[in-house]
């Protein structure tokens, strides 16, 4: 039995949903104003609260039931379930007697997987990336040891791109006994085409905000749900549902797991983001099958057609072809005065949001564009003009532009170092100035 964890994914960006999810959202909303009814109610709210009855408890369970059951046949693992905010992969090592202190992680990785890994106590090791960035097969097999308890890599990874080695890793990591950790940050490249399970996983979290259309960050929470494989699904985190002869059941307490694992426990008191599961639900059903393939095979699409339209004129880190998101670096900015923050913000000048700066850290002065499935061929024609305009600019030498802006905004550059060092969190109001002489 595979189970699936919602951990509340937070994750740099979004993807963009289609109108019968936020329809279908809104529509829930409105049935608990209309109507006294389980669906509605529950389904309304974006946390299903711990007092609930039960009667609709086993609602909002169904609603999630539903919803996983179709990310688990696109993660290719076995059964799923939805339940609390966290979960640690490597738990099964504790409950063997064979404690294990390191996780091995790429480079190019997202941040919060060795920040995560250092909360939980493991030690971080670090893997190089190859010329190609990609994970470096040699350096990760030499790592390797009886004190490894696992790995986290992004797959297609940070640079934008498919790990060519992912199967043997998998095969590297699990001949030590350790686990296969994927961050699933960029399922959306791969969703319909590739199924994480059969590349030897097993633990996979899925960002519904980018893959599956929910809103994030000021649009709403995250919620990352995640995949486990047969050997830790026994340990997830309390409660999830079991299926029977007699139907759907909710284990709520781990003396009720008999015969279903052994629970680490529960680790909060809701079951999940329901607003969010519902969104990622109506997603599926509208897509299917069919049209989720071809969500992906649009990313990938639109992230070529910006690398070929731009690649003249800017400098990709590695050579293509890219999966969902192209990788620039700064070389084209050479001698010109311009860096990549300046070349940033002379974007929003140009009514666009910049894309992704300084990230991976493998990449000096990184670019990285994703344009999402959504886009439609006329506005990327439209962004690859705008970015050719504004590099071409920077060659010219019209770096005091770029110095200063944006020009066209409310506030203009602000010091993101002093906001990050000193942060005001709490607006209050100017003392009053006092009056001007007559």
């Amino acid at each position: 039995m595979v189970r699936l964890v919602d951990i509340g994914s937070a994750c740099r960006r979004r993807g963009y949903g289609q109108p019968e999810r936020e329809r279908s959202h809104a529509e829930t909303r409105t049935s608990r104003v209309v109507a006294e009814q389980d669906v509605g109610e529950v389904a309304g709210g974006l946390h299903e609260d711990v007092v609930q009855p039960l009667r609709q408890v086993e609602v909002v369970r169904l609603v999630a039931r539903l919803d996983v059951q179709g990310q688990r046949s696109r993660a290719g693992v076995g059964d799923a379930q939805p339940p609390p905010a966290a979960t640690r992969q490597c738990e099964e090592h504790e409950a063997k007697g064979d404690p294990r202190r390191r996780i091995l992680v790429p480079e190019s990785a997202h941040g919060t997987n060795p920040a995560t890994a250092a909360a939980c106590g493991y030690e971080v090791e670090a893997i190089s990336a190859d010329a190609d960035g990609r994970v470096d097969l040699d350096h990760f097999r030499a790592q390797l040891g009886p004190d490894v308890a696992g790995t986290m890599i992004t797959n297609p990874n940070t640079c934008g791109l498919f790990e060519r080695d992912i199967v043997a890793i998998a095969e590297a990591i699990h001949e030590v006994g350790g686990y296969f950790y994927c961050d699933g940050a960029n399922f959306n490249a791969i969703v319909g085409r590739v199924r994480p399970g059969d590349l030897g996983i097993d633990c996979m979290h899925i960002n519904l905000h980018k893959t599956f259309s929910t809103p994030h960050g000021g649009g709403g929470p995250g919620s990352g749900p995640v995949t486990l494989s047969a050997a830790l699904a026994p340990f997830a985190p309390l409660p999830y549902v079991v299926h029977g002869k007699d139907g759907f059941g909710l284990v709520e307490h781990q003396g009720d797991a008999r015969g279903h694992g052994q629970p680490l426990g529960r680790l909060k008191g809701f079951h999940g983001q329901m607003g969010m599961f519902i969104r990622a639900l109506a997603y599926m059903m509208s897509h299917g099958a069919d049209g989720l393939r071809q969500a992906s095979g649009d990313a990938v699409l639109n992230a070529n057609y910006l690398m070929a339209s731009l690649g003249d004129l800017l400098t990709p880190a590695f050579p293509g072809p890219c999966m969902h998101e192209v990788l620039f670096d700064d070389r084209f900015l050479k001698d010109t005065g311009v860096s990549t923050l300046d070349f940033a913000k002379a974007m929003i000048d140009e009514g666009y949001h910049p894309m992704t700066m300084y990230f991976p850290l493998v990449v000096h002065g990184a670019l990285l564009m994703e344009p999402t499935e959504s886009e439609s061929r006329e506005s990327l024609d439209q962004f690859i003009a705008v970015v050719r305009g504004l590099a071409e600019r920077a060659k010219a030498g019209d770096a005091a532009a770029f110095q200063a802006a944006p020009m066209l905004t409310p506030r203009r550059r602000l010091d993101e170092t002093a906001a990050a060092r000193r942060p005001v969190l709490r607006w209050r109001p100017e003392e009053p100035r006092e009056q001007a002489a007559e």
